[in-house]
């Protein structure tokens, strides 16, 4: 048997018209019906609360993803947001007054200085890496082969590791003092 439909059915219809049953016996009569969908939309008006295993869900979601946007927020956004407000300041660091510039600073920089610093910037960085690099692909060559006192090279060479942590936060606690008065 075959099934006929008029068209396409447009989203959202609740029923679809089906116009012709052909049978393969022609002596037989050609039949039409509506075919109505309950689940194809809700009805209009009807205000259905979602079920207590997805409202479960929903809050799973969000004790999962609360705490990492919390975090994202004020160790991303929060600090990207006040770079953006101390580039508007005429402000030197650790001094006690600030002014408001605008984006004089901007001005200043594309218009005076950004050929300077961007290529002292790209040499800087070409030079420091290359030569990292070098330094540390020559040692990891020494370290590879059977030499008298490696285990202890390589002790020295991870405890400078260890000890970074410790270093970045004493920086970090340093450069978050104010500045004497004799320097500033």
């Amino acid at each position: 048997m075959n099934i006929g439909v008029d068209e396409a059915v447009p989203m959202g219809a609740t029923s679809v018209a089906v116009t012709e049953l052909l049978s393969p016996d022609p002596a037989l009569p050609v039949t039409s019906a509506t075919v109505t969908s309950s689940a194809a939309t809700p009805q209009q008006g009807s205000k259905r609360r979602p079920s207590r295993r997805v409202r479960r869900e929903a809050l799973l979601f969000l004790a999962f993803v609360a705490p990492n946007a919390l975090l994202i927020a004020l160790f991303v956004y929060r600090p990207f947001l006040l770079n953006i407000y101390y580039s508007a300041l005429d402000w030197t660091l650790g001094s006690a007054n600030a002014t408001w510039v605008g984006l004089q600073n901007y001005v200043e920089f594309f218009t005076h200085d950004a050929g300077t610093v961007l290529t002292t910037t790209l040499i800087f960085t070409v030079a420091t890496v290359g030569f990292s690099m070098l330094i540390g692909l020559g040692l990891a060559l020494v370290l590879n082969r059977q030499l008298l006192g490696r285990d202890i090279a390589r002790a020295i060479l991870s405890f400078d590791s260890a000890v970074l942590l410790q270093q970045k936060s004493l920086q970090g606690r340093w450069s978050a003092r104010p500045c004497p008065k004799d320097l500033g």
